[in-house]
């Protein structure tokens, strides 16, 4: 099965890039698609074992795309640790995931330099754990609430991985002395 044959939307897409109608920053005409080199095609998103599907997401597109390599520097993260309802979290939870504990992390991110544009995030992590069928715990940080204020980030975890970004209005505001002090605002854009 070839993903980027004629009829298709990544071989039209490359086909654009290629013959220089793309003009929106594309730094190189390098493809790192291991996958196709050794004749391996990665399975649909519904075809994925449970162990996949849940660390990629069902809302991932037909095929996977290949690793966005973005860049981030001059980034600034904020992190408060706050503990909660075992019931209120299992609610967010979704099958077969196990809630591992009870403490939640609120973080914020302001990216001022990224390979997509600048742009301020927003989001809620849990511990969470899956058992596979023979007897191993994958752990991992579950994301239930992600919220950013720039479409293409958005974009750039939605789509390809599955994260669960959403449109924001996000503000920060630092002050004080030597600027330790500081206020974050978020407010939910769209549905």
């Amino acid at each position: 099965m070839d993903i980027l044959n004629e009829r298709s939307v990544a071989g039209r897409w490359l086909r654009i890039i290629n013959k220089g109608v793309n003009k929106m920053g594309l730094q190189a005409n390098e493809y790192s698609n291991p996958w196709l080199s050794e004749g391996e095609v990665p399975p649909l998103p519904l075809d994925r074992d449970r162990i996949h599907i849940i660390s990629q997401g069902v809302a991932d597109p037909c095929y996977d795309y290949d690793v966005i390599p973005l860049t981030y520097t001059e980034s600034r993260w904020m992190a408060f640790v706050i503990r909660a309802d075992r019931n209120d979290m299992k609610a967010v939870l979704p099958e077969p995931l196990e809630l591992e504990d009870d403490v939640i992390e609120f973080w914020y991110v302001i990216h001022r330099n990224t390979m997509i544009g600048p742009y301020m995030e927003m989001g809620v992590t849990f511990a969470a754990s899956l058992k596979s069928q023979d007897g191993q715990t994958y752990k991992a940080g579950y994301y239930p609430y992600m919220y950013l204020s720039n479409d293409s980030g958005v974009f750039a975890g939605r789509e390809p991985f599955g994260f669960p970004k959403k449109a924001a209005y996000i503000a920060a505001y630092e002050h004080g002395l030597n600027n330790n002090y500081f206020n974050m605002l978020m407010e939910r854009r769209g549905y």
